[in-house]
């Protein structure tokens, strides 16, 4: 009894010195009490242990699970942050179409009749639906577009050529990616590198977006724009004229087409698949 009494007024003691210290540590203080009992028997001194190390695993698993929350927080809001961008993506992408690959079906043919009266119109080739070809499949010649396929037979096809007043196709010039509308206008005389005038097929394109003026020169390549279905690089002609309309407001422009058209006898018909 005396010694449980002498115990007690002990702890009191060095609680009431701890507690008027500045800072008190509970630590530091069950630590202190433990001294006295430290001979007194294992048993004690294992509970005074069992009372610290709760003591300390509590205060590190407070930090812990604070930290882990904050850090939760943290991905949480990236991971919406990186939901709302695909999303984004996949907008864009869909009213942009990227990443849509046309595919196409090549087909090589030979020219085994043009009229004289219609030189600068239309050709007929040796290759029909019996090959592949459809309508509205466009021609190929030395690495300039010269026509569309306008009739399918089973063994030969009418193609139309650039220079033919019944030729159109959507256009857009090199820098530039303002769809505009080409039309064949026939032949007429020009003149060559040795300034001797001969007879060259031509087209025309109307209606041009003056704003793209300063971007737009003598000498530009036009390439068939992306409504007409297309993702090969191959130009139909270049610019040899600019003319400002008369309402002010829209350019023309004189398209010089490749002398090939005047002579060439074999063409490649590039057919899409989704013809």
């Amino acid at each position: 009894m005396i010694l449980k009494f002498f115990s007690r007024c002990f702890i009191i003691l060095v609680a009431v010195v701890f507690f008027l210290k500045k800072s008190f540590d509970p630590k530091s203080f069950l630590q202190s009490i433990a001294v006295p009992f430290l001979a007194t028997g294992s048993k004690i001194r294992r509970e005074i242990d069992e009372v610290l190390l709760r003591t300390e695993s509590r205060e590190n698993l407070i930090k812990i699970c604070k930290e882990l929350e904050s850090e939760n927080l943290t991905l949480k809001l990236q991971l919406q942050s990186d939901q709302d961008l695909r999303k984004r993506l996949k907008n864009l992408e869909e009213l942009l179409k990227i990443g849509e690959k046309f595919s196409h079906k090549k087909i090589y043919a030979r020219v085994i009749s043009r009229k004289i009266s219609a030189w600068f119109e239309s050709a007929i080739v040796n290759k029909g639906s019996f090959h592949g070809v459809k309508v509205n499949a466009l021609v190929i010649a030395r690495d300039h577009i010269v026509g569309k396929v306008v009739e399918v037979s089973d063994q030969f096809s009418v193609v139309t050529l650039t220079s033919s007043p019944k030729f159109c196709l959507a256009v857009q010039f090199e820098n530039s990616s303002s769809p505009t509308i080409f039309m064949g206008s026939g032949s007429g005389l020009r003149k060559n590198d040795a300034s001797e005038f001969e007879l060259r097929a031509s087209g025309i394109v109307k209606n041009i977006p003056i704003s793209i003026r300063k971007s737009l020169q003598t000498g530009a390549k036009i390439f068939a724009a992306s409504l007409a279905c297309t993702d090969f690089n191959v130009p139909i002609g270049t610019v040899t004229e600019l003319l400002e309309q008369a309402d002010g407001m829209f350019l023309q422009a004189t398209i010089n087409l490749p002398e090939i058209i005047n002579n060439s006898q074999e063409m490649l018909i590039i057919v899409p698949n989704d013809l």
